[in-house]
């Protein structure tokens, strides 16, 4: 199963394709258990991750999800809570009707997405849900070179990091990248390594 993201937006084509990218990473997520600490935070990241995927169809639980997040901004990496929040702002772009609407919260989910990544530039679910949002996005926020660094950047990190995650999520989150990334033949290869392991 390929690990497909993306949120809201403007046109209808754009829309379900994202819609259906987003729900795959749902069920990917759901189905992966990451490795977190067995603490009270990591039950609340996973608290979190659940109200997440629910708010990308009913945005009731939106707000829900980013008090969640926002407590765990303090117990956990505040990077990766503050680009959950960023992925959430811009879903009630998704969920507005009028399409100033959709602009002002996709174009305020991205600054707060963009704080998350300064925060926890090595966090690579983090950057994963940064960049497959931003190669989503239409081109006018011109966001496709951002992903493709965040797609750069995350291989870079597998080989040192890809322990730290479930390995079914960093499967997925390499076959995505390999199969929208721009890489190189060595990039190819790298990722065609760690996907036979």
């Amino acid at each position: 199963m390929l690990l497909k993201t993306g949120i809201l937006l403007i046109s209808g084509l754009r829309y379900n394709r994202c819609h259906w990218c987003f729900s795959i990473l749902v069920v990917i997520l759901i189905f992966s258990n990451i490795s977190w600490p067995a603490d009270s935070s990591g039950s609340m990241l996973e608290q979190g991750r659940q109200l997440f995927y629910k708010s990308v169809d009913k945005e009731s639980y939106i707000d829900q999800a980013i008090a969640v997040f926002e407590k765990l901004q303090q117990d956990q990496d505040k990077g990766l809570a503050l680009t959950y929040i960023g992925a959430l702002t811009a879903l009630r772009g998704k969920h507005a009707f009028l399409p100033q609407n959709k602009l002002k919260w996709t174009n305020k989910g991205l600054e707060i997405m963009d704080k998350g990544i300064e925060a926890s530039p090595e966090n690579i679910e983090a950057l994963f849900i940064h960049s497959s949002t931003c190669y989503y996005l239409p081109f006018f926020f011109h966001r496709a070179d951002q992903a493709q660094e965040n797609f750069n950047k995350i291989l870079q990190l597998m080989p040192e990091h890809k322990q730290d995650y479930d390995a079914e999520m960093i499967q997925n989150v390499l076959k995505f990248i390999q199969e929208n990334g721009e890489l190189d033949k060595k990039d190819q290869e790298m990722i065609n390594g760690m996907l036979e392991q």
